[in-house]
């Protein structure tokens, strides 16, 4: 997936009730990749007018700023423990095996089960492969590639 891909199916709905969720720790070298990645969308022109909330580790503080936005789509960014792939991409609830959408010790599918709940929203996960997780502030050049391909492929 990349950048004209990613707006193409946020045109499905209105701009003012989607939200983006950046979900990461800067601490834990590529782990901050959700957050670094959400700081890249929320400056460009074309997104606007969709909220980006930076959850870090803790999505859970956040549900009611995340409902109070009355979403029809949310759109959770996080690290993805895949060696298989090299590339950021989209996935339904369907498509996701818990285990290996988040690195975090909640369960992010029950935090969008408890936001459907409440606002019946469409949920998907923007997963971006990552390689290293220990401690350190940096993110890997292999998940800076990544982004950037996002970014800027055509």
């Amino acid at each position: 997936m990349n950048l004209n891909k990613f707006n193409k199916f946020l045109s499905n709905y209105k701009k003012p009730n989607i939200v983006i969720i950046g979900l990461g720790n800067q601490a834990r070298k590529d782990d901050g990749a959700g957050l670094l990645l959400i700081d890249q969308l929320q400056n460009r022109e074309i997104f606007k007018k969709i909220h980006f909330i930076q959850v870090g580790r803790t999505p859970e503080n956040y549900l009611q700023k995340i409902l109070s936005v009355e979403p029809e789509l949310v759109i959770f960014v996080d690290s993805i423990d895949c060696n298989t792939s090299d590339e950021i991409s989209l996935f339904t609830s369907e498509e996701l095996e818990e285990e290996q959408f988040s690195t975090h010790s909640y369960s992010i599918k029950l935090i969008a089960k408890y936001i459907k709940k409440y606002g019946n929203p469409d949920i998907r996960y923007l997963g971006i492969p990552i390689r290293n997780t220990q401690i350190q502030f940096n993110i890997s050049s292999d998940v800076n590639n990544y982004i950037n391909k996002f970014l800027y492929s055509d």
